[in-house]
């Protein structure tokens, strides 16, 4: 049988993720990613099945790691603001 994971556990993923999506210079990268994790957790909230909560945490450590490279190849390429953020 799968281990319960903590909810210190989830709160702490949910942070980094967000955490992680604020680091994109775009703007509308940002923003889209930001409001995706939000609907990501809110949509699964009612789940309870721990094989699925498994399932859930660590496909959400793997969007983590994507979200992190992909940060980092986004500050690589120049980028010009938009007049949202001026």
């Amino acid at each position: 049988m799968a281990s319960s994971i903590s909810r210190a556990s989830w709160v702490q993923l949910y942070k980094d993720l967000q955490r992680a999506a604020c680091e994109f210079p775009q703007f509308s990268y940002r923003e889209f990613s930001k409001r995706r994790i939000r609907e990501y957790f809110v949509q699964n909230r009612t789940v309870n099945d721990q094989e699925e909560l498994v399932k859930l945490y660590k496909f959400g450590k793997d969007q983590l790691a994507a979200i992190k490279r992909q940060t980092t190849i986004s500050k690589l390429l120049p980028t010009s603001k938009l007049v949202i953020e001026q």
